[in-house]
């Protein structure tokens, strides 16, 4: 990415009638100089039955919806689970 600083992401996410529901807000450390990094994020699904899938979602916008068809019951979510990215993150059920 390119800019000045860091972003910092809240994510929230459930999962309802085969799908994976997720809130990505960003916000950056340096808005003033980098109000947004435009960029890929990953993250680690894992179900009922203990398989862990990840997922490649882009943040084109500071707060961003998404939807992930997934068929069996998600029971946790984690950010960046290859730690690739210089980035902060919460999530939230």
């Amino acid at each position: 990415y390119r800019g000045e600083g860091y972003p910092t992401y809240n994510i929230t996410w459930n999962w309802k009638d085969g799908y994976l529901h997720i809130i990505s807000n960003q916000a950056a450390s340096k808005p003033s100089v980098t109000p947004f990094f435009k960029m890929p994020f990953e993250l680690a699904v894992t179900d009922v039955n203990g398989t862990t899938t990840i997922i490649r979602l882009d943040q084109n916008s500071n707060k961003q919806l998404h939807r992930v068809a997934m068929p069996t019951a998600i029971t946790s979510v984690t950010f960046d689970p290859r730690v690739f990215l210089v980035a902060k993150s919460t999530l939230t059920r």
